[in-house]
């Protein structure tokens, strides 16, 4: 008796160059060629199934911190706008941003027309700021220990110092 066939199990994406690969563990400005070709979607799939090993070897170079397309993929999402966008399906992605802590100044999209945008969990632009007191936000490794996304080694590394709020530069 013949058997039935075997479904066939999706492949797990790859990092198909070597450029790929350090986009995501070098953190160039410049998207690689192959990027613009790739859906967010891909991306994403991409991102999930290579994200292990980007972190085993970007967290020993950085402990406490992650990678540019980590927190685009991969850091505990926030839903910003709900109460804009009722279907869960078209509501926009974005990754829980982090803490405030101190520091005086307005993201661009509290006064203008500005869909957030976050660069490391922190809000990419400013409507203004004051240079004798700027904005203040959580560490990584302090985001990363709330959420605890720290591995035990990672977290034995770290320093005080790796803790303390960083000062967004504008």
């Amino acid at each position: 008796m013949p058997r039935k066939p075997r479904p066939v199990r999706a492949s797990r994406p790859e990092v198909t160059s070597e450029e790929l690969w350090r986009w995501f563990v070098e953190e160039t400005e410049d998207e690689p060629f192959e990027v613009m070709f790739r859906s967010d979607d891909e991306m994403r799939a991409i991102a999930l199934a290579v994200m292990p090993d980007v972190l085993a070897y970007y967290s020993r170079l950085h402990p406490g911190r992650r990678p540019r397309l980590w927190w685009r993929f991969c850091a505990p999402q926030a839903d910003l706008f709900a109460w804009l966008f009722p279907a869960a399906a078209e509501r926009p992605q974005f990754a829980q941003p982090r803490k405030r802590v101190g520091g005086r100044g307005v993201p661009a999209w509290e006064r203008f027309a500005y869909v957030p945008a976050f660069d490391y969990g922190v809000p990419a632009h400013w409507a203004d700021s004051d240079p004798d007191d700027p904005p203040r936000f959580e560490s990584q490794a302090s985001y990363l220990r709330r959420h605890e996304l720290l591995s035990p080694a990672e977290s034995r590394r770290l320093t005080p110092a790796d803790f303390e709020p960083e000062i967004v530069e504008l």
